[in-house]
């Protein structure tokens, strides 16, 4: 996608979740960057052997708005409060369709 063009997003129990991390999932944070969008956080778990799930929200380049985690996120389960009212998207490595993206 170009800048300032809207993201695909799948309808997956397994992407986009908005809400926050409950301690179980902070218990599994494996690293975080800086990423400039959610495309780029997306690949960069894709290329972490350690990630299972990734959390993205905007940020600044001394920010670190794209955390890894261990822990498969998955709205169902206790790893993510919702909040629809959140800017922090929560999404596992691997859909629920057996694809590597969610974006």
């Amino acid at each position: 996608t170009s800048a300032g063009e809207a993201v695909a997003i799948k309808s997956d129990t397994k992407c986009n979740v908005l809400g926050r991390a409950t301690w179980i999932l902070e218990d599994r944070y494996v690293a975080g960057l800086y990423a400039a969008d959610i495309l780029i956080c997306q690949s960069a778990c894709l290329a972490n052997s350690s990630c299972l799930s990734y959390s993205y929200r905007d940020g600044t380049p001394d920010d670190e708005n794209c955390i890894f985690y261990s822990g498969l996120v998955d709205y169902r389960n206790s790893f993510v409060i919702k909040d629809p009212l959140s800017n922090t998207r929560f999404s596992a490595k691997f859909p629920q369709d057996g694809s590597d993206f969610c974006y």
